[in-house]
Formats: C-alpha cells, sequence, structure tokens
C-alpha cells in the first residue's frame, strides 16, 4: 500500500501502521495463518 494510502486511510505513518500491524500480528487471539499471510507480505521483503 502506497504511504500517502496508508496516511489518509489510517492517520499514520507507514513506519507506525507497520509496527502497529506487528504488535496486532504478535496477539494471543490472531489468527495463525491470518498472521504467517500479513507477516509474509509485510515483512518478508524487508532488511
Amino acid at each position: 500500500m502506497p504511504t500517502e494510502e496508508i496516511f489518509v486511510r489510517y492517520g499514520m505513518t507507514a513506519a507506525r501502521y507497520l509496527e502497529v500491524l506487528a504488535d496486532a500480528l504478535s496477539k494471543p487471539d490472531c489468527d495463525p495463518q491470518t498472521a504467517t499471510t500479513l507477516r509474509s507480505i509485510y515483512f518478508s521483503h524487508r532488511t
């Protein structure tokens, strides 16, 4: 998702969005399959 769209939709920077997403994916009530899918999309290409 483009940085500008993240800001418009969620009112936060892309970096903050990724922090919030990572936190949500680590919660025990997050579905493991969903968490794995989202991690592969958002975090697999980051260095």
